[in-house]
């Protein structure tokens, strides 16, 4: 059975001081997880980036899949390439 004093020493020493370690600990748990959101945030930036370049138009070249596809043929056969792996 826990007496006066016992108790008293919880609340004084142990209490504390697991609270500020739960603290501790839960702030580098959530320090590593913000960085990680900051780090995916700037990759999908850098994606979507990309994917607004890959799909806006370049003076006079048609961006359709198709067509950019018959122009790799095209110079594939002109250059006596081999073909690209699909």
């Amino acid at each position: 059975m826990l007496t006066k004093r016992d108790i008293d020493w919880l609340k004084s020493e142990l209490i504390p001081a697991l609270s500020d370690r739960v603290k501790k600990d839960l702030s580098d748990r959530l320090d590593w997880i913000s960085s990680m959101l900051d780090k995916q945030s700037g990759n999908l930036a850098a994606i979507q980036t990309e994917l607004t370049f890959i799909s806006a138009p370049i003076d006079g070249i048609d961006t359709d899949k198709s067509q950019i596809k018959k122009r790799i043929e095209r110079m594939e056969k002109k250059l006596t390439l081999p073909p690209l792996a699909d």
